[in-house]
């Protein structure tokens, strides 16, 4: 489609699909400005009145059951405003991208920048506080929080959930889809893992039985002093005080823990079995640089795209034992894999840093200097025997600490 002389915010505001959207912008004289920056070259991707209906209790739908007068909008309770702020954010990609680009590209850059994701500290005596300014100098600091995009059965999906319904709207500023979901500014690793327990629920027992848990989490505990127990707070997205260092992280599913068979699972956590479990971790675990499939950020934050096919040595948190990872963009195909194994789902955002998810086994490493990967030797088919999993690790476990692997005070 040929640019119009309409802005972002005049072809949301025209159209009948985008009329919830259109009003909370309408409320906000910043948000306004941004979606009718001339100077700007932005893909917006705006999410239907339809979309905004699958939130509970949200009444700003098409006046369903409220047959009174009054004014909805005002009497529900309202989120803060950096928080909307930041949600809208996250929906604006700092470029034009047309559908075939749409198609070749693995992840996004927003608007929506991410302290958690610099290995910078912000500068000393900077104001959190929201306003244009502070958001130029804060975007000067912090690195673009990303979109996953992929396509599947149903066309373009955002994010693994938000499905782009139609095509590119051009505007003099830009260019308009729609998805069909709400784009929510990613959970931190630790969150995710809790809050998906069909896939993360042995993860996540062992990221707190190890202690690793809480040296995740240390870097944005304290960004804000009242968070609901549980409930992940995206008002600290650009916004809070505390920085994270970014990291790249290898994900192993349930599946892919059960793999490993009965006996070496309940070896590892047992409390024997915890410093070999926590050295096992942290051969998934890199910190200070975020590694997605077509961009990295390196340990210096800087962004440096990625083409082709390319082998990383990343530093892992296994007392510095690197893990080698080759990423493969070609076009609309793209893939990660690790120490040999192909990970089945690529370029799962975080709040600080990017997940790659291992549904097929857990990476085990050698104290030989040898690297891990797929096994297929033990008691059972594909199963790792007890014996094999603490030769491969002993020497890791003895080189580090043992008494390392128990919860962190």
């Amino acid at each position: 489609h040929p640019p119009s002389n309409k802005s972002l915010y005049d072809l949301i505001s025209e159209s009948p699909h985008t009329t919830i959207l259109a009003r909370i912008v309408h409320d906000d004289s910043h948000l306004v400005e941004l979606l009718n920056r001339t100077a700007a070259n932005l893909t917006l991707f705006a999410p239907t009145d339809e979309a905004f209906a699958k939130i509970p209790h949200h009444h700003h739908d098409k006046h369903r059951h409220d047959d009174d007068d009054d004014d909805d909008h005002h009497h529900h309770h309202q989120p803060p405003r950096e928080l909307i702020r930041a949600v809208l954010k996250y929906h604006l990609v700092s470029a034009v991208y047309s559908p075939a680009e749409l198609f070749h590209a693995h992840t996004l850059p927003t608007l929506l920048t991410e302290p958690q994701l610099s290995p910078k500290p912000p500068a000393p005596g900077r104001s959190s506080a929201s306003s244009p300014q502070n958001d130029e100098e804060r975007r000067d600091s912090s690195l673009p929080q990303r979109l996953s995009i992929s396509t599947t059965l149903h066309g373009p999906t955002l994010n693994h959930y938000s499905r782009i319904l139609a095509t590119e709207k051009r505007a003099a500023n830009g260019a308009l889809y729609t998805i069909d979901a709400i784009l929510l500014p990613p959970p931190s690793l630790l969150t995710l893992a809790t809050i998906v327990p069909t896939q993360f629920s042995t993860l996540a027992l062992a990221l707190h039985r190890t202690g690793l848990a809480a040296r995740l989490n240390h870097t944005h505990a304290h960004a804000h002093p009242h968070p609901k127990p549980g409930d992940p707070d995206p008002r600290s997205h650009g916004t809070g005080t505390g920085t994270g260092q970014g990291g790249t992280y290898f994900l192993p599913t349930n599946r892919a823990f059960s793999r490993l068979g009965y006996k070496a699972n309940a070896f590892l956590f047992s409390e024997h079995g915890t410093p070999y479990l926590r050295a096992l971790l942290e051969y998934h675990l890199v910190p200070r640089r975020t590694l997605y499939s077509d961009v990295e950020y390196t340990t210096s934050g800087e962004i440096e795209a990625v083409h082709g096919l390319k082998h990383f040595d990343l530093e892992t948190m296994l007392d510095g034992r690197t893990v080698g990872v080759e990423v493969a963009n070609l076009g609309p195909w793209g893939g990660v894999t690790v120490s040999g194994v192909r990970v089945g789902v690529r370029d799962l955002v975080v709040r600080d840093g990017v997940g790659h998810v291992l549904t097929r086994s857990v990476i085990v490493p050698r104290c030989d200097g040898g690297e891990g990967g797929e096994f297929g030797d033990g008691d059972g088919e594909g199963e790792m025997a007890v014996e094999e999993l603490v030769g491969r690790l002993r020497g890791l476990v003895d080189g580090g600490s043992e008494s390392d692997g128990r919860e962190e005070d």
